[in-house]
């Protein structure tokens, strides 16, 4: 065999695997997603100095049901409750990625649970929401344990995390679509303060207009549809359908030149037709440059001043 073949062989194999299963693009995807990390904000060494840190707490029996829990060292009282979601594309990430970010949030006076869970196409839909919902079960049980009081709680999320987000928030809100799905919530809707949804993905049916790079392979993965449109179950993971008067309070962002914002925008329409208290973070036209994930950039001024936002939307719902 000659040189010019021996290199052929094999790419031709994964051309042609790749026609029928997602899984050697989603390896080198997974990869790439594991490099990722973000900017931290100028005092993180005195954040880590301020904040106790319990590490790979596990919340379930399924592969990757682990959590850290941040929380002031000196608090004197119980703590409103975030349970963060990590982003990745529904194939993979981890919660160490948004370590600083979930920190920082503890610094300001919360018990952040910041949570890892499953990987499509090993883990496909609806696992990563089962997931969540047994982290919701053991924050409920166990957090008053580490000064959390879940009687005050916040669920957030990044990209992938904030779709997890949204669709649990509808689950917890809207009992017919638990019916649907056949899940029962493991928090009540009085638990639940608010939401924080970064970059999300909302409206299934116009995901794949927006471009989001490999966003395709992603929903192959998670769906087991190559077509993703036409996976039976994809009502479920659009949560514009299921958002009702009941939905909770809202902090939603996203860049001005991440592909996702129009994902942002939708949901953001939804969210006003059902009178949502919404508070929204936009840069739309306003040439900013900030991409995906732009508020995990905790060293930028303009995320910083967006994490102002952010947490102003946490402290009103939080002490009322």
């Amino acid at each position: 065999m000659t040189g010019i073949a021996v290199l052929l062989v094999p790419i031709l194999l994964i051309i042609l695997v790749s026609q029928f299963t997602p899984i050697l693009n989603i390896w080198l995807v997974r990869t790439l997603i594991s490099r990722v990390t973000y900017g931290e904000p100028d005092n993180m060494d005195e954040i880590r100095r301020n904040i106790t840190a319990v590490s790979d707490l596990t919340y379930g029996t399924e592969p990757n049901s682990d959590l850290d829990i941040y929380y002031p060292t000196d608090a004197q009282t119980p703590l409103p409750v975030v349970v963060y979601i990590h982003g990745g594309g529904f194939i993979g990430g981890d919660k160490s990625a948004v370590q600083p970010f979930a920190m920082a949030i503890a610094n300001e006076g919360y018990l952040v649970a910041n949570i890892n869970y499953g990987f499509a196409p090993e883990q496909p839909y609806p696992t990563a929401v089962t997931q969540v919902n047994q982290a919701l079960a053991y924050v409920d049980e166990q957090i008053a344990d580490y000064g959390g009081d879940s009687d005050r709680l916040f669920i957030a999320g990044n990209s992938a995390g904030a779709q997890l987000t949204s669709q649990v928030a509808a689950l917890i809100t809207n009992e017919s679509f638990a019916t649907q799905m056949d899940l029962q919530p493991t928090i009540t809707p009085e638990q639940l303060k608010g939401v924080v949804l970064i970059n999300g993905i909302y409206n299934m049916q116009t995901l794949r207009e927006t471009g989001f790079p490999n966003i395709g392979q992603f929903m192959w993965a998670y769906t087991g549809a190559r077509e993703f449109e036409t996976y039976h179950r994809l009502n479920e993971i659009s949560t514009i359908e299921h958002v009702t008067a009941d939905y909770p309070p809202v902090f939603i962002t996203a860049g001005d030149i991440d592909p996702l914002q129009s994902q942002t925008l939708a949901m953001i329409d939804e969210l006003n037709d059902n009178d949502i208290d919404v508070t929204s973070a936009l840069f739309t036209d306003q040439n900013m440059g900030l991409d995906h994930d732009f508020i995990l950039n905790l060293d930028q001024p303009t995320s910083e001043a967006t994490f102002r936002q952010l947490m102003e939307f946490l402290n009103q719902r939080a002490n009322n």
